[in-house]
């Protein structure tokens, strides 16, 4: 057989060049021939390309596109959202947030009602549920409405087929706080992959809750996306999901129900999706969990876990989570408890861990068999007490209240080990309705010592009941079983004087997930660790926590006296007099060093009384001896990367 010969990658290029420069050749002469051919040329790409429409047009053109959704119990409103026509057979694209309690509580009914003040009610079999979510949690669902005999055509919002960039103008069209059919304007900022996978748009238009389930209009007119989150903290930093994961729900082609058969299809749905969920992450490790395979972050069933730690005023140990959870922050505390809450990223699930001292020293096997919580309301039971309205629904009181079961409760639990290992009782019991419509969570109460620890782990979606039992059960068998049951998270040359004191809470530092509090007969000192900050955000920051911990503190006027930076990290040095005019012995001098790191930051200040010197005066010497000390220890700060 003769060899085949590789001929020259140029070789059939060659031809194709020489074309193109021919072509290129008569488009230059049949320019010049005729002048205006550039014109009538750039004319026809315009006819070719989308139409650009204001704000206004596409308001006008597509308002009637928009529908306002609210769920309803026993008559009480439970939310408004929004929604948009999609296509011409009536599907409608929202939230699932905003139809969830719809699928989660048997009482609930919809309400749709479009522009022009007409209304169709879920209740009359007039509104159909269709596909909802999916195994990454997307919060998408999609709904569908017939066409009344002899009525016009919808008004539909078409989805968008070309791909969204940042910097394209946007307006967004909904129901803010149920100002019924507003629009704001914006640009998008950036395309983003969510944590649980899918594709989402962050964008700079002004949203409130009841925009949720509204489209992001491109300047074409085109649906880009559904909004579905705003960041409360943030400045206008608003999300939506990309038009493309409406269009994978479309596909699944999943049959629209009524709403009572759609809410037993998805909840069947949920139950799978959290068994498996269970099955994979949860029971291997409930069952056969040593603190050896544990520990090896690199193993493969380790894959959809990671460790997580819960901090309380004097205790810290570490716990096994499933790796959906994004963060756990320590709570503001009351006067005896302390507490931990790790939310999932979409704050659907949350697992709070709290601790505080026995009342008695009765062991909770006592109460096996009964409850140990009392039903307790909705939330928006508040609102509806505040708007006068409660006293109309007492006689659907039940269907507002939540529902524990009783607790089964025993001495010990084999399955305790690590931190728990001592437990001298356990108590399980699950909720229902709590706190949202339809939500349930699994609680375990613990007594160690002569202190009594609750875990509680609670979601919107009740078909996730294994998994929150099986969450509940992870914590009691993993807690402080990764080598030392509470490892010090940071080292410093503390004064032998200083001794560890109940945390004193702060507003700016309500994100921090360890806020730890010494003292001795000469100051007050507080190490702080928190979320970490970008570069621009550092310096504006900085003066942000130094004059809230002054208010908070010492609320007189304050003048600073030195700023600096920290040896060897990026960080600020801050140190100012608070001056207290009525009385002098009430002054004060008060540091405060702050190190930015890549993942966290950590605030060390420090509050000492001046001393009080003749002609109520501190010489200036004290001061910068002072100053020095506070700087020198601040150098000797380390954290441990635990």
């Amino acid at each position: 057989m003769p060899k085949r010969v590789q001929k020259p990658l140029f070789h059939k290029a060659i031809p194709r060049v020489t074309a193109g420069v021919t072509s290129f050749l008569i488009i230059v002469l049949i320019t010049a021939l005729n002048p205006h051919a550039h014109a009538q040329q750039a004319s026809r790409d315009r006819s070719r390309a989308p139409a650009t429409l204001s704000p206004d047009e596409i308001f006008k053109r597509y308002r009637d596109a928009v529908v306002r959704l609210e769920v309803f119990l026993h008559g009480a409103s439970l939310g408004v959202g929004s929604g948009f026509l999609i296509s011409d057979a009536g599907e409608i694209a929202t939230s699932l947030h905003v139809v969830r309690p719809l699928l989660a509580h048997p009482e609930t009914t919809l309400q749709l009602k479009f522009a022009n003040g007409k209304s169709l009610e879920s209740i009359k079999n007039a509104i159909k549920i269709g596909a909802c979510g999916d195994a990454r949690g997307t919060d998408l669902c999609l709904l569908k409405i017939e066409r009344e005999a002899n009525a016009p055509a919808f008004i539909t919002l078409p989805l968008a087929t070309a791909e969204a960039s940042p910097g394209e103008s946007i307006v967004a069209i909904g129901h803010p706080r149920g100002l019924d059919f507003s629009i704001s304007t914006g640009i998008i900022s950036a395309l983003r992959t969510h944590t649980s996978g899918w594709k989402e748009v962050q964008i700079d238009a002004a949203i409130s809750p009841g925009n949720s389930g509204g489209p992001i209009i491109n300047r074409h007119g085109h649906a880009i996306g559904v909004v579905y989150q705003f960041e409360r903290d943030g400045q206008n930093l608003n999300f939506g999901i990309l038009a493309p994961e409406v269009q994978t729900l479309l596909k699944a082609k999943q049959p629209y129900l009524n709403v009572p058969s759609a809410r037993k299809a998805y909840q069947d749905q949920v139950r799978r999706l959290a068994r498996r969920a269970t099955d994979q992450w949860i029971t291997p490790f409930v069952q056969n969990f040593t603190p050896t395979t544990a520990s090896q972050s690199s193993a493969k069933n380790m894959k959809n876990m990671k460790w997580m730690r819960a901090n309380f005023a004097d205790t810290s140990f570490q716990i096994l989570m499933p790796e959906i959870f994004q963060n756990c922050e320590r709570m503001p505390e009351a006067p005896d408890a302390s507490a931990t809450s790790c939310s999932s990223a979409n704050g659907d699930t949350v697992v709070t861990l709290q601790k505080r001292k026995r009342t008695t020293t009765e062991s909770l096997t006592k109460y096996r068999g009964q409850r140990l919580v009392a039903p307790r309301p909705l939330a928006i039971v508040d609102q509806l007490e505040t708007m006068g309205l409660w006293e109309d629904l007492r006689p659907h009181r039940v269907s507002f209240l939540s529902r524990p079961t009783a607790a089964r409760c025993s001495k010990s639990s084999p399955a305790a080990g690590g931190f728990f290992k001592n437990t001298s009782g356990v108590c399980r019991f699950e909720t229902f309705n709590d706190g949202e419509p339809g939500a349930a969570s699994a609680s375990l109460w613990l007594e160690l010592g002569s202190d009594l620890y609750g875990v509680n782990a609670w979601s919107v979606e009740p078909g996730r009941l294994q998994f929150l039992q099986g969450l509940a059960n992870l914590i009691l068998v993993s807690a402080g079983r990764t080598g030392e049951d509470s490892p010090k998270l940071y080292q410093a040359q503390f004064r032998p004087s200083l001794t560890r004191k109940a945390s004193r809470r702060n507003s700016a530092f309500s994100e921090a997930d360890i806020l730890d509090s010494y003292s001795d007969q000469t100051s007050v000192v507080t190490i702080v660790r928190t979320g970490a900050i970008p570069p621009s955000r550092m310096n504006s920051q900085f003066q942000t926590w130094s004059r809230a911990v002054a208010v908070s503190n010492l609320p007189q006027s304050s003048q600073e006296i030195l700023t600096t930076d920290i040896a060897n990290a990026p960080g600020r040095v801050g140190t100012w007099i608070i001056p207290n005019p009525e009385n002098k012995r009430q002054s004060a001098l008060f540091m405060m060093a702050v190190s930015f790191q890549q993942n966290e930051t950590w605030i060390i200040y420090e509050i000492q009384p001046l001393q009080q010197m003749a002609g109520g005066r501190t010489p200036s010497n004290s001061l910068v001896s002072d100053m020095d000390r506070f700087r020198s220890w601040v150098k000797t700060f380390r954290p441990t990367g635990k």
